[in-house]
Protein backbone atom coordinates (compact mmCIF):
# COMPACT_ATOMS: atom_id res chain seq x y z
CA UNK A 1 0.00 0.00 0.00
CA UNK A 2 3.06 2.27 1.13
CA UNK A 3 4.36 1.47 -2.64
CA UNK A 4 1.25 2.29 -4.22
CA UNK A 5 1.07 6.00 -2.50
CA UNK A 6 4.33 6.81 -2.99
CA UNK A 7 4.51 6.20 -6.89
CA UNK A 8 0.84 8.50 -6.79
CA UNK A 9 2.78 10.91 -4.98
CA UNK A 10 5.47 10.68 -7.51
CA UNK A 11 3.29 10.96 -10.60
CA UNK A 12 1.18 13.92 -9.49
CA UNK A 13 4.73 15.52 -8.64
CA UNK A 14 5.59 14.77 -12.55
CA UNK A 15 2.53 16.05 -13.34
CA UNK A 16 3.41 19.41 -12.50
CA UNK A 17 6.63 19.86 -13.63
CA UNK A 18 5.66 21.19 -16.54
CA UNK A 19 3.55 23.50 -15.39
CA UNK A 20 6.87 24.71 -13.23
CA UNK A 21 8.52 24.77 -16.14
CA UNK A 22 6.49 27.16 -18.12
CA UNK A 23 5.87 29.35 -15.16
CA UNK A 24 9.67 29.57 -14.44
CA UNK A 25 10.26 30.59 -18.13
CA UNK A 26 7.75 32.77 -18.40
CA UNK A 27 8.94 35.10 -15.78
CA UNK A 28 12.42 34.61 -17.25
CA UNK A 29 11.44 35.97 -20.20
CA UNK A 30 9.49 38.84 -18.59
CA UNK A 31 12.86 40.09 -17.02
CA UNK A 32 14.29 41.11 -20.51
CA UNK A 33 10.82 41.60 -22.19
CA UNK A 34 10.81 44.32 -24.65
CA UNK A 35 8.44 46.85 -23.84
CA UNK A 36 8.83 48.91 -26.88
CA UNK A 37 7.75 45.98 -28.90
CA UNK A 38 5.00 45.03 -26.36
CA UNK A 39 3.84 48.55 -27.42
CA UNK A 40 3.86 47.16 -31.31
CA UNK A 41 1.86 44.28 -30.55
CA UNK A 42 -0.92 45.90 -28.42
CA UNK A 43 -1.93 47.58 -32.14
CA UNK A 44 -3.82 43.72 -32.44
CA UNK A 45 -5.01 44.36 -29.01
CA UNK A 46 -6.38 48.42 -29.48
CA UNK A 47 -8.45 46.69 -32.46
CA UNK A 48 -10.94 45.49 -30.30
CA UNK A 49 -10.19 47.27 -26.76
CA UNK A 50 -9.39 50.41 -25.23
CA UNK A 51 -6.45 50.76 -22.79
CA UNK A 52 -6.39 54.02 -21.61
CA UNK A 53 -7.66 54.44 -18.22
CA UNK A 54 -11.33 55.81 -18.09
CA UNK A 55 -11.82 55.10 -21.82
CA UNK A 56 -15.10 53.62 -22.66
CA UNK A 57 -15.43 49.54 -23.61
CA UNK A 58 -15.08 49.22 -27.32
CA UNK A 59 -15.71 45.59 -28.98
CA UNK A 60 -13.94 44.46 -25.98
CA UNK A 61 -13.12 45.66 -22.88
CA UNK A 62 -11.64 48.08 -21.26
CA UNK A 63 -7.83 46.37 -20.84
CA UNK A 64 -6.09 49.13 -18.14
CA UNK A 65 -4.96 47.49 -15.45
CA UNK A 66 -6.65 44.14 -16.52
CA UNK A 67 -3.19 42.10 -15.22
CA UNK A 68 -4.90 40.75 -11.38
CA UNK A 69 -8.20 41.73 -12.10
CA UNK A 70 -10.83 39.48 -11.73
CA UNK A 71 -12.31 37.82 -14.91
CA UNK A 72 -15.38 39.43 -16.65
CA UNK A 73 -15.23 42.21 -13.66
CA UNK A 74 -15.95 45.01 -15.68
CA UNK A 75 -19.37 46.47 -14.68
CA UNK A 76 -19.15 48.95 -18.42
CA UNK A 77 -19.14 45.30 -20.40
CA UNK A 78 -21.44 42.76 -21.35
CA UNK A 79 -19.49 39.83 -21.13
CA UNK A 80 -20.24 36.11 -22.99
CA UNK A 81 -22.33 33.51 -20.83
CA UNK A 82 -18.40 31.79 -21.58
CA UNK A 83 -16.88 34.61 -19.35
CA UNK A 84 -18.98 35.29 -16.64
CA UNK A 85 -18.43 31.38 -16.09
CA UNK A 86 -14.91 31.80 -15.67
CA UNK A 87 -13.41 32.05 -12.36
CA UNK A 88 -10.12 33.81 -10.71
CA UNK A 89 -8.29 36.43 -11.95
CA UNK A 90 -5.86 37.41 -15.27
CA UNK A 91 -2.19 36.44 -13.70
CA UNK A 92 0.15 36.43 -15.92
CA UNK A 93 0.26 32.56 -17.40
CA UNK A 94 -3.71 32.93 -17.54
CA UNK A 95 -3.15 35.90 -19.92
CA UNK A 96 -0.44 34.28 -21.71
CA UNK A 97 -2.34 31.11 -22.48
CA UNK A 98 -5.53 33.26 -23.32
CA UNK A 99 -3.95 35.28 -25.72
CA UNK A 100 -2.37 32.61 -27.71
CA UNK A 101 -5.40 30.83 -28.98
CA UNK A 102 -8.37 32.22 -26.53
CA UNK A 103 -11.04 29.74 -28.16
CA UNK A 104 -9.50 26.95 -26.86
CA UNK A 105 -8.61 28.46 -23.20
CA UNK A 106 -12.60 30.37 -22.77
CA UNK A 107 -14.77 27.68 -25.23
CA UNK A 108 -17.63 29.69 -26.57
CA UNK A 109 -16.18 33.20 -26.37
CA UNK A 110 -17.73 35.77 -28.67
CA UNK A 111 -13.80 36.84 -29.36
CA UNK A 112 -12.73 36.13 -33.25
CA UNK A 113 -9.44 36.88 -32.61
CA UNK A 114 -7.25 34.22 -33.53
CA UNK A 115 -4.19 34.53 -30.98
CA UNK A 116 -0.37 35.79 -30.95
CA UNK A 117 1.59 32.46 -31.84
CA UNK A 118 4.85 34.27 -31.02
CA UNK A 119 6.06 33.27 -27.55
CA UNK A 120 8.14 36.33 -28.17
CA UNK A 121 5.26 39.17 -28.41
CA UNK A 122 3.12 37.38 -26.13
CA UNK A 123 5.69 38.35 -23.27
CA UNK A 124 5.88 41.56 -24.79
CA UNK A 125 2.71 42.56 -24.79
CA UNK A 126 1.96 40.86 -21.81
CA UNK A 127 5.02 43.32 -20.29
CA UNK A 128 3.49 46.30 -21.53
CA UNK A 129 -0.44 45.48 -20.04
CA UNK A 130 1.25 45.26 -17.03
CA UNK A 131 2.39 48.89 -16.89
CA UNK A 132 -1.13 50.35 -18.17
CA UNK A 133 -2.22 49.97 -14.28
CA UNK A 134 -2.33 52.73 -11.75
CA UNK A 135 -0.75 49.54 -9.58
CA UNK A 136 1.51 47.17 -11.79
CA UNK A 137 1.62 43.89 -10.67
CA UNK A 138 4.68 42.43 -9.13
CA UNK A 139 6.79 40.38 -11.38
CA UNK A 140 7.40 37.23 -9.74
CA UNK A 141 10.59 36.01 -8.71
CA UNK A 142 13.14 35.29 -11.61
CA UNK A 143 15.88 32.62 -11.90
CA UNK A 144 17.49 34.71 -14.44
CA UNK A 145 20.87 36.66 -13.20
CA UNK A 146 22.39 38.12 -15.96
CA UNK A 147 21.91 40.22 -19.28
CA UNK A 148 20.65 39.35 -22.25
CA UNK A 149 19.32 40.99 -25.87
CA UNK A 150 15.63 40.96 -25.97
CA UNK A 151 13.83 38.22 -27.55
CA UNK A 152 12.24 39.29 -30.93
CA UNK A 153 9.68 37.78 -33.16
CA UNK A 154 11.17 35.65 -36.29
CA UNK A 155 9.71 34.49 -39.00
CA UNK A 156 10.03 31.43 -38.26
CA UNK A 157 7.53 31.62 -35.03
CA UNK A 158 5.06 33.29 -37.48
CA UNK A 159 5.42 32.57 -41.22
CA UNK A 160 2.99 35.05 -42.20
CA UNK A 161 5.46 37.65 -41.68
CA UNK A 162 7.71 36.36 -44.16
CA UNK A 163 5.34 37.58 -46.71
CA UNK A 164 5.99 41.02 -45.68
CA UNK A 165 9.31 42.54 -47.16
CA UNK A 166 11.59 44.22 -44.47
CA UNK A 167 11.16 48.03 -44.38
CA UNK A 168 9.82 50.75 -42.37
CA UNK A 169 6.16 49.90 -41.25
CA UNK A 170 6.63 46.49 -42.02
CA UNK A 171 6.00 45.48 -38.19
CA UNK A 172 3.00 47.99 -37.52
CA UNK A 173 1.15 46.67 -41.25
CA UNK A 174 1.47 42.81 -39.60
CA UNK A 175 0.22 43.84 -36.38
CA UNK A 176 -2.78 46.05 -37.86
CA UNK A 177 -3.78 43.82 -40.41
CA UNK A 178 -3.19 40.24 -39.17
CA UNK A 179 -5.71 40.78 -36.23
CA UNK A 180 -8.37 40.35 -38.58
CA UNK A 181 -7.64 38.50 -42.01
CA UNK A 182 -4.54 36.61 -43.19
CA UNK A 183 -1.50 38.48 -44.26
CA UNK A 184 -2.08 36.77 -48.15
CA UNK A 185 -5.00 39.09 -48.49
CA UNK A 186 -2.61 41.69 -48.06
CA UNK A 187 0.64 40.62 -50.57
CA UNK A 188 -2.47 39.68 -53.04
CA UNK A 189 -3.25 43.54 -53.60
CA UNK A 190 -1.69 45.99 -55.76
CA UNK A 191 -3.20 49.36 -54.77
CA UNK A 192 -1.58 52.93 -55.53
CA UNK A 193 -1.80 54.87 -51.90
CA UNK A 194 -5.15 56.56 -52.52
CA UNK A 195 -6.65 53.01 -52.59
CA UNK A 196 -5.10 51.96 -50.09
CA UNK A 197 -6.00 54.84 -47.95
CA UNK A 198 -10.04 53.94 -49.33
CA UNK A 199 -9.74 50.47 -48.27
CA UNK A 200 -8.37 51.69 -44.51
CA UNK A 201 -11.76 54.18 -44.16
CA UNK A 202 -13.64 51.01 -45.76
CA UNK A 203 -12.47 48.43 -43.17
CA UNK A 204 -13.26 51.38 -40.46
CA UNK A 205 -16.66 52.30 -41.61
CA UNK A 206 -17.92 48.80 -42.80
CA UNK A 207 -15.91 46.27 -41.10
CA UNK A 208 -15.28 48.31 -37.68
CA UNK A 209 -11.67 48.81 -37.43
CA UNK A 210 -10.16 50.96 -35.18
CA UNK A 211 -9.33 54.35 -36.45
CA UNK A 212 -5.60 54.48 -36.89
CA UNK A 213 -3.90 57.76 -35.58
CA UNK A 214 -2.31 59.87 -38.19
CA UNK A 215 1.15 58.97 -37.38
CA UNK A 216 0.40 55.00 -37.51
CA UNK A 217 -2.04 54.98 -40.57
CA UNK A 218 0.54 57.37 -42.17
CA UNK A 219 3.28 54.75 -41.75
CA UNK A 220 1.00 51.74 -42.55
CA UNK A 221 0.27 54.05 -46.30
CA UNK A 222 3.92 54.54 -46.66
CA UNK A 223 4.33 50.80 -46.53
CA UNK A 224 1.71 49.35 -48.38
CA UNK A 225 1.99 52.00 -51.24
CA UNK A 226 5.65 50.93 -51.31
CA UNK A 227 5.88 47.29 -51.65
CA UNK A 228 2.03 46.66 -52.81
CA UNK A 229 1.71 49.25 -54.99
CA UNK A 230 0.42 49.29 -58.78
CA UNK A 231 4.15 48.89 -59.86
CA UNK A 232 5.01 46.15 -58.20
Amino acid sequence: MKAIKLRLALICLLCLFPSIHYANELNDLLVTADIERGSKVSISCQACHSIGKGEPAKIGPNLFGVLGREIASKKDYNYSAAFTEQKGSWDIEKLDQFIQNPSQIIPGTAMTFPGIKSKADRVAVIAWLRLQSDNPIALPPSSFKGETAPIVLTEEEDPELALLPKGKGREEVFYTCSVCHSIKLVVQQGLDRYRWEKTLEWMVEEQEMDRLDEEHQQLVLDYLSEYFGVDR
